[in-house]
């Protein structure tokens, strides 16, 4: 299948600082049964042997393109590559991580071509693996009748099973959707980056397809190469959720849904604040996030549901370290 000549599916890696995973990780693309895509490594001014490595995948293979840039973080990274890309889909592959599945791209296809090539955002398994002990962790099961409801119906259906599909990485987008709707990654956004794009992206109400086969390992507890501090990024999340709150919705159901995935974000982060050591910042995260908490009416997450309850019987101080303790013991 050519599909007028262009790849179907361009993946996206944006590469940092992965020297020990890198190898695997293309080799997991390019070992594809499905061939006709295309591989697009975007070198973030990583400071290490990874240029050359992405270099010497594009001599082997044609399909490979890479393109180096300075550092300016994974959202600037895929965005370059979103920008390059020619295929009809997009897929994205964080360089310390890789595909399983030999044959994920050759179901991701033939999923795709069910529907007529009339998908939005596919969604397929994640394998989430605990690097200390090699176990692969549970993961969510999409039932067949998820394929059958329409976005907003999807949308409030999996925050009801508390499956928050808040990753880039478990996603295949129609490349014109994204160019539509301009879902670039907002590259001032620091730390959940993925949760605000996710957000954005649901409320453009996609048409979405679920496959429950699992093509996607990561690892869980590898190294963290963000510069900044922890206050920095809990302040950048703080931002983005504030200005969710507060802006318009093309429908009730659509903000429901997206204001529910906020929801959940804004509760993770109110334990996560609680949790640190007293400071001025976090005394002033914490009163920014009582401000917010409005976000718990949008419950129909079970998670939050739970932190919605605590607050009406015992006000937010209580809530926020008892969301604290749950995380310590975490």
């Amino acid at each position: 299948d050519t599909r007028m000549g262009n790849p179907v599916v361009d993946v996206i890696v944006p590469v940092y600082r992965t020297l020990e995973w890198l190898a695997r990780c293309v080799q997991s693309i390019t070992g594809q049964t499905y061939k006709n895509l295309e591989i697009i490594l975007v070198d973030d001014g990583s400071p290490d042997g990874c240029p050359a490595i992405c270099d010497e995948y594009a001599e082997r293979d044609a399909r490979v393109r890479v393109i180096h840039k300075e550092n300016g973080g994974v959202s600037s990274a895929r965005n370059m590559g979103m920008k390059a890309a020619t295929g009809e889909y997009l897929a994205f592959l964080d360089s310390d991580d890789f595909w399983c599945n030999l044959d994920g791209l050759q179901i991701i296809y033939a999923a795709l071509e069910s529907r007529g090539f009339q998908v939005d955002t596919l969604i397929f398994g994640v394998e989430r693996m605990n690097m200390a002990s090699g176990e692969i962790l549970p993961r969510p099961y999409y039932p067949p009748e998820l394929n059958e409801l329409d976005s907003d119906a999807v949308g409030r259906e999996l925050l009801k099973r508390n499956t928050l599909l808040s990753s880039a990485i478990e996603k295949v987008l129609r490349r014109s959707f994204v160019e539509e709707h301009q879902l670039y990654f907002d590259e001032t956004v620091i730390t959940a980056e993925d949760g605000e794009w996710v957000m954005r992206t649901t409320a453009c109400s996609p048409r979405y397809f679920f496959i429950n086969d699992a093509i996607y390992r990561t690892r869980r507890g590898t190294p963290d190469v963000f510069n900044g501090t922890r206050w920095d990024r809990y302040e950048a999340m703080c931002d983005f959720l504030e200005r969710y709150l507060h802006q318009e919705y093309p429908s009730e159901a659509v903000k429901r849904n997206v204001l529910g995935l906020g929801a959940y974000h804004c509760t993770l982060l109110c334990g996560q604040v609680s949790a640190g050591e007293p400071c001025e910042a976090r005394r002033a995260l914490l009163a920014k996030l009582k401000g917010m908490r409005s976000y718990w009416n949008y419950d129909d997450c079970p998670k939050v549901k739970m932190a919605s309850r605590t607050n009406g019987v015992l006000g937010f101080q209580l809530t926020a370290r008892l969301l604290a303790l749950r995380i310590r013991q975490k």
